[in-house]
């Protein structure tokens, strides 16, 4: 069977020759950059290299409680923020969609935030000078898609996105 390997040593040998700070493929690897608390002023200076795409991160309406899809989703997320992006602090951002109070919409998506944030410092060990939350309500919606009807564009509205930063140098 040509797709099955008998012998790990030959990939033993790449990846030992790629990170050469591990010692055996299982080897957990240091994360190469020590994030240091900051202010909120220092967090304003910090470039935004892009946005993480995920599917949306669910939660039960109203509410910042994660649905089991949510849950999973943002577990995927947390392994593509440790292992692919390691270098970027994380901005979080809770957005709802706009209806009723905005005062109440701020909360609600901070909450969201929050718990999104605090999911990926208990859950994944995420440092928690890596991550900062902020909920905006429904001040930046998305814009509408062609021919999007009302209900899909709604639910679109109400999202959690993860903004990659880097230090300026």
């Amino acid at each position: 069977n040509p797709y099955k390997i008998v012998s790990n040593k030959v990939l033993e040998k790449l990846y030992t020759k790629a990170l050469p700070e591990a010692s055996k493929i299982g080897a957990i690897v240091p994360a190469a950059t020590a994030f240091s608390a900051l202010t909120n002023a220092d967090w304003n200076k910090l470039k935004s290299v892009g946005t993480l795409k995920t599917l949306p991160i669910t939660f039960d309406s109203g509410t910042s409680r994660l649905t089991f899809e949510g849950a999973q989703l943002l577990d995927q997320a947390a392994t593509l923020l440790n292992y692919n992006f390691p270098q970027y602090r994380v901005l979080v951002r809770g957005h709802t969609a706009p209806s009723g109070d905005e005062a109440a919409n701020v909360t609600l998506s901070q909450e969201r935030a929050d718990l999104v944030a605090n999911y990926l410092l208990q859950v994944h060990g995420v440092p928690q000078e890596r991550i900062k939350a902020i909920g905006l309500g429904s001040a930046d919606p998305l814009p509408r898609e062609k021919n999007e009807a009302e209900r899909a564009y709604r639910n679109r509205l109400a999202r959690v996105e993860f903004i990659l930063l880097e230090d300026k140098k």
